[in-house]
């Protein structure tokens, strides 16, 4: 997680453009952090009850987020 915190934090800074406000950077460290710890708990304690439909389109819609800012700083964007 401290990778991407670091990660995330420059995302603020208006790398390419593309800037977030300090809380939507946070909020998007809380739903990676959500998605890290399922992921610990299903690989260190075989516990997968938490692992649900919106979980996983939190972390997607996270993954999404973290693609823009990467394409944003490479001058593209993808039209939806």
């Amino acid at each position: 997680m401290t990778r991407i915190e670091r990660y995330t934090a420059t995302m603020s800074h208006g790398i390419g453009g593309f800037v977030l406000s300090p809380a939507r950077v946070n909020e998007l460290n809380e739903r990676v952090r959500r998605g890290y710890n399922l992921r610990t708990q299903l690989l260190h304690r075989d516990e997968d009850e938490g692992i649900t439909s919106n979980s996983l389109d939190e972390l997607e819609g996270a993954a999404f987020e973290l693609l823009d800012f990467e394409l944003a700083k490479a001058g593209m964007r993808v039209q939806s």
